[in-house]
């Protein structure tokens, strides 16, 4: 169980840490760690193509610039310079910029120095098109006199036909080429390929070269390879796998080499040190007490220096230094520990933890996953742990109640009532007030206040819209209009479809309610009925949300378009399809005033740090954690919301908000090749769905446990081995017997 050993090790080190001394006194804690400090950065940035640390401690980095003097220009290449370890920078005087633009049409991607000083770059040459009409990519070195020359060689690309994405140079002049699924060992003078090295894990993650040494993370191994010889010279376990790392950034791990020759790597799990020949790893740097965890900190350059550690990284307000530190006066580990839970991992949790750790360096934050996805281990089982430590009076200090029986919880009187926190930041306007009031009861308490939201929604024509006013219309209509798409609806799979469409009869579902449940079965059985070619699987993977099934619509592959609006932006590929076509339109689901909250954030009453616990839910709800836009649904903040409707003027964009590119089959099943330029909606439109989505005023509840048993107890009716009744009874009697076991 991987959860039980990391649990393990952690107390190991806390032991490890705390049990310094004997006899009756206290033990002293234990004290020094690396902190985290963010630094100033040119202003400009656009992007950062190279950083690097020299022999000397100076830093480098070449990166793309607004063009201040050229404004018709969106970018300059431009190099900085950096002599106290990121504090302040210089900007260099060499115009390589037209340097570059002396080599004709190309455009630089990615850059390296070696240990020599020399930098090298890799370019796209637009002037030198292949036969098959693929764009040659070409490297360029600079050499001592500070003059700009092409190597005589293409890059090499991966057999996937993926083009470099980063490289760097040994001192012999090969280099290292990422072609993110293939990292290519190439001789600096002819091109040849001396070596390809194919990663398991799908794609190429963190390698470094200095002098002629190289290493690179493979699974959960650092191997180092001789550029010399072409061979690999030996590996150290890492400890952590590349896979555990976040998916999000453009490398979940980051490697290189600290002056003295010691390898170092970054991930989401902290900074690690080891030796090539030495077992022994360290973990300088703990993640889960810096930025590192973030999941709007995407780690895109790592350096090392001789006293700290900087890593570049890309974040929702551009580009960012964190430089950190060994301070030995701050303690090891903090003396406040918060514990926080959900079901299933939680991005926007993820992303508060990792601010307010930052503003609260005196609190360790643990964050556990009931259902971190254990073979056998499923919700009733995650449910049944955390209600036996709840009324206990244990477990955690705050609670993502998204998918339980909260109102159970309440009535047992585990959770805190928040509804003083709720007047609060309703009366400062900070939230969006239908939504953030979701969780008040009868009473007036309030018990979970709800960090985002869902809304389900169906897209199609507008004659099909107008007919889908309940599940009877919908199926009544698709019936009748059969021979003109190819699926029914935009999601195939049957759990997605039982889940979506109870929406509406959540509360009677789940109350076993036998004649809601006997319609809602029928209707989404003739639903079914019509979707001939897909099986009926188990399990759930993610959800339905509605972002480009429109285009699929529009080529008729599917009838009507259907899923869960995540974010504000998922209008617009529905939008641009619509105006494209003639015709279409969006409405909420049945036109009615759904929405599904999700990260319900409660306080358990027994906390012994319920402060704690109540300034975190403010962190999980203020702008800057949930402008982030890392969380999996529409923002309850309100000022992050409004940031979400509008446009971004950024040229670069070119007034796009997306392009899109896929195949489709449509109603004949043929491909039709599809690519949309999808542009921002007008500002009517985007305000009118604004406001609607602010007054939506009817929250729907669903419990992972019961949607389980929704989806379980109907498979043989679905697959036409059970009548109707016989289904409603089984399913009635199952849910009957789960609300026994809550108390309700």
């Amino acid at each position: 169980m991987k959860k039980q050993y990391a649990a393990t090790a952690l107390a190991l080190l806390i032991l490890t840490l705390t049990a310094c001394g004997g006899g009756g006194g206290a033990a002293a804690p234990a004290m020094g760690r690396y902190v985290e400090e963010q630094r100033a950065l040119p202003e400009g940035i656009r992007q950062v193509l190279a950083l690097r640390t020299d022999a000397a401690g100076t830093l480098d980095m070449l990166c793309y610039m607004t063009s201040r003097e050229q404004p018709e220009r969106w970018v300059e290449l431009a190099v900085f310079h950096s002599d106290d370890a990121g504090n302040t920078w210089e900007p260099d005087e060499t115009d390589l910029d037209s340097m570059v633009e002396a080599q004709g049409d190309v455009q630089v991607e990615a850059a390296c120095w070696d240990d020599q000083g020399r930098l090298y770059l890799f370019a796209y040459d637009y002037g030198a098109t292949e036969e098959n009409g693929k764009t040659e990519g070409c490297f360029f070195r600079m050499d001592e006199g500070g003059a700009l020359g092409r190597l005589p060689f293409q890059a090499p690309e991966d057999s996937n036909g993926a083009m470099v994405r980063s490289f760097r140079a040994a001192d012999n002049g090969d280099l290292l080429v990422d072609c993110w699924w293939s990292l290519f060992h190439v001789d600096g003078e002819t091109g040849e390929v001396r070596n390809a090295i194919t990663p398991k894990s799908g794609s190429v993650e963190g390698y470094a070269v200095q002098g002629n040494q190289a290493v690179w993370c493979r699974e959960d191994r650092l191997v180092f390879y001789d550029m010399e010889q072409g061979e690999e010279s030996g590996e150290v376990w890492s400890a952590t796998a590349v896979s555990s790392s976040n998916d999000n950034s453009t490398w979940s791990r980051l490697a290189e080499f600290a002056p003295d020759g010691t390898i170092c790597y970054a991930d989401t799990t902290g900074i690690y040190r080891a030796r090539q020949g030495n077992s022994m790893l360290e973990q300088v740097v703990d993640g889960s007490l810096t930025s590192l965890s973030t999941p709007s900190f995407l780690i895109q350059n790592f350096a090392v220096l001789e006293d700290s550690f900087l890593i570049l990284s890309w974040t929702e307000e551009g580009w960012e230094l964190h430089t950190y530190v060994y301070d030995p006066e701050v303690p090891t580990l903090p003396g406040k520990e918060l514990r926080i839970w959900s079901m299933e991992e939680d991005m926007l949790l993820r992303q508060a933890i990792g601010v307010f750790q930052r503003e609260h360096t005196d609190v360790y934050i643990s964050y556990e996953i009931g259902c971190a996805g254990e073979e056998g281990f499923n919700w009733e089982d995650a449910l049944k742990s955390l209600s036996t430590q709840l009324l206990a009076g244990k477990g955690p200090d705050v609670l993502d109640l998204t998918g339980l029986p909260w109102e159970s919880y309440a009535e047992k009187g585990v959770l805190l009532d928040l509804s003083g926190d709720l007047a609060e930041l309703s009366a400062d306007g900070e939230l969006l007030e239908n939504i953030a009031g979701a969780c008040v009861l009868a009473d007036g308490t309030c018990p979970a206040l709800p960090a985002q939201f869902d809304v389900p929604l169906l897209h199609g024509s507008s004659a099909a819209i107008a007919a889908s006013r309940d599940l009877r219309g919908l199926a009544d209509w698709l019936e009748s209009n059969r021979k003109s798409f190819n699926h029914p609806l935009a999601m195939e799979k049957l759990y997605w479809l039982l889940s979506f469409f109870s929406i509406p009869e959540q509360e009677a579902i789940q109350s076993g309610d036998w004649t809601v449940l006997t319609e809602f079965l029928s209707q989404m059985k003739r639903i079914w009925d019509m979707e001939k070619s897909s099986p009926i699987e188990d399990g759930q993977d993610g959800k339905p949300e509605f972002n480009f099934g429109a285009l699929n619509w529009s080529v008729d592959g599917c009838g009507m378009d259907m899923g869960l609006l995540c974010t504000f932006g998922g209008l617009y590929p529905a939008w641009q399809t619509s105006k494209d076509k003639g015709d279409g339109e969006t409405d909420t689901l049945f036109g009615g005033g759904l929405f599904s909250p999700r990260t319900m954030l409660g306080v358990n009453a027994r906390s012994g740090v319920s402060d704690l616990a109540r300034a975190f839910l403010r962190t999980a709800l203020s702008e800057e954690v949930q402008s982030a836009g890392v969380g999996g649904g529409i923002p309850i903040n309100s000022a992050a919301f409004e940031a979400s409707v509008q446009t971004d003027e950024d040229p670069a964009r070119g007034g796009y908000y997306s392009t899109y590119g896929t195949t489709l089959v449509d109603r004949e099943g043929a491909d039709v090749p599809i690519f949309l330029h999808i542009s921002y909606p007008p500002e009517e439109y985007r305000r009118a769905w604004a406001r609607r989505i602010r007054s939506l005023d009817q929250p729907v509840f669903q419990e992972g446990a019961v949607q389980s048993i929704l989806e379980n107890e109907t498979a043989d009716f679905f697959a036409g081995g059970e009548t109707l009744e016989d289904a409603v009874e089984r399913l009635a009697k199952k849910l009957e017997l789960y609300r026994a076991e809550q108390g309700n």
